[in-house]
């Protein structure tokens, strides 16, 4: 862990959210070397080292997920107990 504070993680991580597509797409086509690309994933593993989500789940979807697999869950039991 360092020492930056969670404003300055929260800073970061939106700059690599900011860039990371249009520079991945760049990168797949010009797979230079020092490509600003390669700087983002540094980035993000340092802030997934530093326990910061780069593309976190919007609320939305991981409560859909989960209810989908409370739902699975459950006919599941039903298709067990006969039903």
């Amino acid at each position: 862990m360092t020492n930056m504070t969670d404003k300055q993680k929260d800073a970061l991580q939106q700059v690599v959210m900011y860039l990371w597509n249009d520079e991945e797409r760049d990168f797949e086509c010009n797979p230079a070397d020092g490509h600003i690309f390669t700087s983002l994933t540094r980035l993000r593993e340092f802030l997934e080292q530093e326990g910061v989500e780069v593309f976190p789940e919007p609320d939305w979807y991981k409560a859909f997920i989960e209810k989908e697999t409370t739902d699975d869950h459950a006919a599941y039991q039903r298709r067990l107990a006969g039903g």
